[in-house]
């Protein structure tokens, strides 16, 4: 049997500390060096000290081909897990409902559910009409709200018998629409918002395994697609895909895109096929109040800008001044009037200008710059 430990004597001297009489020793596994010499060798890196005092030593060469080949192992791990987790949610998205398949069973919800008379109120205190909010889908909910026929469990927001939907709080269920018109899913406008989020995304229980989830077949979220093509060719793009696209839609009388978030780069697949059927020559976005204060916001804003001068879209900017939170949104502005519309330059300068004066400059390289195809087709 091979001994563990190597003793270092006068016929092996410590490699550490050349020394033969300090009763330094090498185990033989781990090629430590335990050593009680005073001069170590500078090829050798102290580690620590064992429980009989000897100080433990290892070579640097070997130290960093161990950390080499630590960092390779894990990397090697790492691509694995990933390409592994890839597989896995292509699998899944092969599972989800086609768009035809969602908006059948959505319908089938919409049948079962009505809209109570406070959410009506609310949504006409909003500009709606009757017959307008008829025509939107919306519907009341309670909390896990219970469906009266038993429905296909694959669609993201019911729950795993098919019984009811995974509503965690009242309030108004708000159906999106494709390019189509299909309804291809849902969000709960809550009742009782918190942490500031009015709008939850329909979505199956957590700890269902290959639950379903709102992304289509292509991985991507929903927009909301509201309007039909005019002649102009003008297409509005505003943060969010519910309430707000529609009533802007209204108002405008143009085609509206809504995107959570204003993350419009997530769907660039809904998006290219919904300019296309809208037949889009140019694209105009609609800024949130204070949404050129919000980093977040408008680095998904300059994002699809360079998205969309990548396509050769025309592009502008509806400006009324709503500079901060307190200003109105599209849907809340009392007159047209005031809007102007800017070139992505001129809109990106004043982006700059109201972050420097309110003191949200972007920290370095967090901030996408406009690409040479957006100074192109500015040009143009």
């Amino acid at each position: 049997m091979v001994s563990q430990w190597t003793r270092h004597n006068n016929h092996a001297p410590c490699p550490v500390c050349s020394e033969t009489k300090k009763g330094c020793r090498t185990q033989n596994q781990t090629n430590i060096v335990h050593c009680r010499g005073e001069s170590p060798s500078p090829e050798y890196r102290f580690l620590k000290e064992d429980k009989l005092g000897f100080g433990m030593y290892k070579l640097e060469t070997e130290i960093e081909a161990f950390s080499e080949q630590k960092k390779a192992e894990w990397l090697e791990e790492r691509k694995t897990e990933r390409e592994r987790q890839q597989r896995q949610w292509e699998e899944q998205l092969k599972q989800q409902l086609s768009e035809s398949e969602r908006d059948r069973a959505l319908r089938n919800i919409l049948s079962q559910l009505t809209l109570t008379e406070e959410h009506r109120s609310q949504l006409q205190a909003r500009g709606l009409t009757k017959d307008q909010i008829k025509t939107a889908g919306y519907r009341s909910v309670s909390q896990w709200q219970k469906l009266n026929q038993k429905l296909t469990p694959a669609l993201a927001g019911v729950n795993r018998y098919g019984i009811g939907l995974v509503t965690p709080d009242s309030g108004i269920l708000v159906p999106i629409p494709n390019e189509n018109g299909q309804w291809v899913g849902y969000q709960l406008r809550r009742d009782n918002p918190k942490d500031g989020n009015k709008y939850l995304w329909s979505a199956s229980e957590q700890k269902r395994n290959h639950r379903p989830t709102i992304q289509n077949r292509d991985g991507e979220l929903p927009l909301g697609i509201w309007g039909s093509p005019k002649n102009d060719g003008a297409v509005y793009l505003c943060e969010s895909p519910g309430i707000k696209p529609y009533i802007a839609s209204l108002e405008l009388n143009h085609p509206v895109i809504g995107a959570a978030g204003a993350n419009f780069t997530s769907s660039p697949k809904a998006l290219s096929r919904a300019l296309g059927e809208l037949n889009a020559k140019t694209v105009i976005f609609l800024p949130d109040a204070g949404a050129v204060l919000n980093r977040h916001i408008h680095r998904q804003t300059i994002s699809a800008l360079n998205l969309l001068a990548k396509w050769h879209y025309s592009v502008q900017f509806a400006w009324w001044g709503q500079t901060s939170k307190s200003d109105a949104d599209i849907d809340e502005l009392e007159s047209r009037t005031k809007i102007q519309y800017l070139t992505p330059p001129q809109f990106l300068k004043l982006a700059d200008t109201e972050q420097q004066k309110h003191g949200k400059v972007p920290k370095r390289g967090k901030r996408p710059k406009p690409t040479r195809a957006l100074a192109w087709e500015v040009t143009q």
